[in-house]
């Protein structure tokens, strides 16, 4: 820059275009954070899914059974039971705490091998139980099939709501790069490659414009001296931070040992009269001794 006036314009025009290209990129993160993932369906192949569904259809059709056996025999507590310590499996082992095994085994015990024990030489418990089993299978298929029905309707909303995301996203990093382009292709053959920041910008300007730099190398000294005497600062600051911490601790440990040493004092007062007593005491031990031998004395 030959002259002051010229590089105060020039700093002014890359702290303006710093100014956009952060605000775009601002815009930028935002567009991101509306990106939305997929939800997941309930997956009806593989051994473990398999599994997990026939264990679920147990659940359900041991609800039914103690349901209908509540129903009949008026006795609701080993439904209960199985509800209460089947919950307590479900949540133990969702959010992964401990007793999860412990629920579990006293769900399956009582709520499934205990009645089958009882009961499974009776014909009503077959009528039973078999009916519940096959409504409970249809039920939890039926809401299997639902539930899938309705993540992919809502795949489908996310999946067009992204594609528009993107559109935004694409649009608005095009933007950025001819912002970039055109800052860096104006400022790069003079302008600092390692200060492109707002903070480094200002200080460029308030240290040209108060007379405190008049070149690009002198205001980039001045900035880096400022940086280091900050770095100074908050060193020292530490340090005294540090200092009056242990200041602060030796105080509470002079307090301790005053309070320690008031309590020493205390116990010497205490024994030295508890001494005093004790020979008080005595002597009067002793001096009711000498009388009764006087008394004995002119008696005999």
């Amino acid at each position: 820059m030959e002259t002051r006036e010229e590089l105060l314009k020039e700093l002014h025009y890359t702290k303006d275009m710093i100014t956009k290209i952060l605000a775009v990129q601002k815009e930028q993160v935002g567009i991101v954070a509306q990106y939305r993932e997929e939800e997941q369906g309930i997956a009806t192949t593989g051994l473990k899914n398999r599994a997990r569904i026939w264990l679920t259809v147990a659940a359900a059709a041991a609800i039914l059974f103690h349901l209908v056996h509540g129903a009949l025999t008026g006795e609701f507590y080993s439904l209960i039971w199985l509800l209460f310590t089947g919950g307590m499996a479900f949540r133990g082992w969702k959010k992964g705490k401990r007793g999860k095994k412990l629920w579990t085994f006293l769900a399956v015990a009582d709520g499934v091998v205990m009645p089958f024990v009882y009961y499974w030489r009776y014909l009503g418990f077959w009528l039973t139980v078999i009916p519940a089993g096959i409504v409970a299978a249809f039920a939890i298929r039926y809401a299997i099939r639902k539930k899938n029905e309705q993540v992919e309707a809502n795949n489908a909303a996310i999946n067009r709501h992204n594609t528009e995301t993107k559109a935004r996203y694409d649009e608005v990093t095009d933007r950025l790069r001819q912002l970039k382009n055109e800052m860096f292709s104006r400022t790069s053959s003079w302008y600092p490659k390692n200060y492109y920041s707002l903070n480094a910008v200002n200080y460029f300007i308030s240290a040209v414009e108060n007379f405190r730099a008049d070149s690009v190398k002198e205001m980039v000294n001045l900035f880096e001296a400022a940086k280091e005497h900050e770095i100074l600062i908050k060193a020292q600051t530490e340090i005294n931070n540090s200092l009056k911490q242990q200041t602060l601790n030796q105080e509470k440990i002079n307090k301790q040992l005053q309070y320690a040493n008031v309590l020493n004092i205390a116990n010497l007062f205490l024994q030295a009269g508890t001494q005093a007593a004790v020979d008080a005491n005595t002597r009067a031990v002793m001096d009711n001794t000498d009388v009764a031998k006087n008394i004995y004395n002119r008696m005999y």
